[in-house]
């Protein structure tokens, strides 16, 4: 019996109660977020490029029709369709191409992140042009 009761215990601590992800759910809500971006990764942190924005104020809001919105800043809503994690290929012309991703994680019930990576190359050499990552970290804001 004790045998049991251990391996039940550690395959719980194992295995958790599953990954915890973010929902649509989760979003609703008020949220206090900081940006940064960080152009051509490979360039110095002083390139006048990279950027920092903190106490952005976002809300979520779930509406009758069932669908969400989001609000940024002081702009009106707009609305908002969630997917937890997108990869699109685009081809630019001829000579570059470009995939982005566009990801959300989970850091606990009350913060997430959303990662932006635009990450572009030459068609023909494979060579990368550009690798921009933008990070948005979101904390639930105390009414």
């Amino acid at each position: 019996m004790k045998r049991i009761l251990i391996i039940s215990l550690v395959s719980l601590a194992l295995f958790g109660c599953g990954e915890k992800k973010v929902t649509e759910e989760m979003l609703i809500g008020k949220w206090i977020c900081h940006k940064q971006g960080l152009y051509n990764i490979e360039k110095t942190s002083t390139d006048k490029r990279n950027y920092e924005i903190n106490n952005i104020f976002e809300k979520y809001e779930r509406q009758k029709d069932g669908s969400m919105t989001r609000q940024a800043y002081d702009l009106a809503p707009e609305k908002f369709s969630f997917k937890r994690y997108r990869k699109e290929h685009h081809n630019i012309d001829e000579n570059v191409e470009y995939d982005e991703t566009f990801e959300y994680q989970y850091v606990s019930e009350n913060e997430f992140k959303y990662i932006e990576t635009f990450n572009s190359r030459y068609r023909h050499t494979k060579k990368t042009g550009e690798l921009n990552v933008y990070t948005i970290t979101c904390v639930r804001q105390k009414d």
